[in-house]
């Protein structure tokens, strides 16, 4: 969209054209009135889903109501429903963006990167490296103990482990072909290890931090592609 003013003609124009003149410059208009109010509402949703995590961290997701979701935004409850119907659909939203954000990190992570660095760097990208991705692990397994007796949770976290486990298979399976990987393994059974060893690092860095540091995060993952996985050096 131009962000150029619209000129006047220099030249004389008919009745006609002046209307129509008009109405192409009242669309553009609305067009970015309504732009405009689009970007607002999403970044409005955001603000609610940033006090949602914050909320999550400071009383536990079970304690986690509209109204408190409303004091941490320090808004109205009345403005939290403008966004969201229900606290159900604020902790799904937040949850899928949780998922949504790791996967973006994947594909950020992996731009340019080959050989078997492309594995670690999936697995690097779900793991609490920094204390951004910490703040993400602690509030993930809060949706973990709540998905118990919640279809709609658990549907999510199921949506996040199958990604990671195509994700992984295709992978490995390209790495393999590319004669990285042995090819004396269960493609799918390697792909579920990778993906227990980083909640194993996971859970244990938000439980004893002092075991898990990031140099140590990165080292397991290392040495069990290096260990399990890594095609045998001619």
């Amino acid at each position: 969209m131009s962000t150029k003013p619209i000129r006047k003609p220099t030249k004389s124009v008919t009745s006609g054209q002046g209307v129509a003149t008009t109405a192409r410059t009242a669309a553009l208009q609305a067009k970015e009135h309504s732009h405009a109010k689009e970007d607002n509402h999403a970044r409005r949703r955001i603000e609610v889903l940033e006090a949602t995590w914050r909320s999550i961290l400071r009383v536990g997701l079970e304690q986690v109501t509209i109204r408190e979701i409303a004091s941490e935004l320090n808004a109205t409850t009345g403005t939290v429903v403008h966004y969201f119907r229900s606290k159900d659909e604020i902790l799904i939203y937040a949850l899928d963006h949780l998922i949504s954000g790791m996967v973006a990190e994947i594909e950020q992570r992996l731009d340019g990167v080959t050989g078997l660095a492309r594995l670690q760097q999936i697995l690097f990208a779900s793991l609490p490296l920094d204390d951004a991705a910490e703040l993400g692990w602690r509030i993930w397994l809060a949706f973990l103990k709540t998905s118990v007796g919640s279809t709609e949770l658990s549907a999510e976290h199921a949506r996040r482990y199958a990604f990671m486990r195509k994700r992984l298979s295709d992978e490995i399976s390209a790495l393999q072909q590319q004669g990285l990987v042995r090819h004396d393994i269960d493609i799918e059974l390697e792909a579920d290890a990778l993906i227990a060893l980083t909640d194993g690092i996971g859970m244990g860095r938000v439980i004893d931090p002092r075991r898990f540091d990031p140099a140590q995060q990165r080292a397991l993952v290392q040495r069990h592609i290096s260990a399990y996985l890594a095609a045998p050096k001619s």
